[in-house]
């Protein structure tokens, strides 16, 4: 249950996806890690992939989702998405 936002959406190419669900476990690429783990992986992959992708559902508290994109810099990702549901066209 993600926000909703305007924009286009994003290719589902080669990328880097984060995901925190509302019961707050963490994904990474559709794998459950911790957040130690994503952080580890992150860090290997940092430097030929400086750009992920963060879904969060809108549940989950502000202070895990800051956490996280805390561990995501530290690891040496440079630039950080978010991804939303397509907010419904209103006429």
């Amino acid at each position: 249950d993600l926000p909703k936002a305007r924009g286009k959406a994003l290719p589902a190419q080669e990328r880097i996806t984060v995901t925190v669900r509302k019961n707050g476990k963490i994904y990474l690429n559709n794998k459950v890690v911790s957040i130690q783990e994503m952080r580890r992986r992150l860090k290997a992959i940092s430097k030929l992939n400086p750009t992920l992708y963060l879904k969060a559902d809108r549940r989950v508290p502000y202070g895990k989702v800051i956490k996280v994109m805390a561990e995501i810099k530290d690891a040496g990702i440079e630039k950080v998405g978010l991804i939303t549901e397509p907010r419904a066209r209103v006429r």
